[in-house]
């Protein structure tokens, strides 16, 4: 789940040689990248940076089919390790327990 979040979370993408359009991990990519203040036009933020080429637009505007997804990366993981949450509570664990208990567990 975290390259998708990359992906929706990104404010700028840039393309590679191929053509396929990642996003960007930092914003702004670049200390060229104009940033998005109050008064910037519009036009100039959707104009690639001259120094890195990424241009701040959002998932839903990335062309499906251009779209590369990042790599899943160890920081991932640990960040998944850190937002997980158990999917069962203690109480059904300690029930399930005293049934295996008292019926036994077979097949």
């Amino acid at each position: 789940m975290e390259p998708l979040r990359k992906c929706q979370q990104a404010k700028q993408f840039a393309a590679d040689a191929q053509g396929m359009i990642t996003p960007c991990e930092q914003y702004p990519n670049c200390p060229r990248c104009v940033p998005d203040l109050s008064g910037t036009s519009p036009e100039l933020l959707r104009r690639p940076c001259a120094s890195c080429g990424a241009v701040r637009m959002t998932l839903y505007e990335v062309p499906s089919d251009r779209l590369k997804v990042p790599p899943v990366t160890f920081q991932d993981f640990l960040k998944a390790l850190r937002r997980g949450r158990s999917s069962v509570a203690q109480e059904e664990l300690t029930r399930f327990v005293q049934w295996t208990e008292e019926f036994g567990q077979e097949g």
